[in-house]
């Protein structure tokens, strides 16, 4: 089994690396808008399965620093 790093890159959500493709999988998904999940407009996965990156629309929008 390949073990790579993954983009999900949420639908309808600012289009954060289109450059990345190259280098990790790119996986185009949904969110449920109850989940915490729904705050991100994409989550860089490790193969270790753990969140190496997040885009944060929620603090990009108040101007909080990310």
């Amino acid at each position: 089994m390949r073990r790579t790093t993954v983009l999900f890159q949420y639908v309808g959500r600012r289009l954060v690396a289109p450059a990345w493709g190259d280098r990790v999988d790119v996986v185009r998904a949904t969110a449920d808008p109850r989940s915490d999940l729904a705050a991100f407009d994409a989550l860089l996965v490790r193969p270790d399965r753990h969140i190496a990156w997040a885009s944060d629309a929620a603090r990009r929008a108040t101007g909080s620093p990310s």
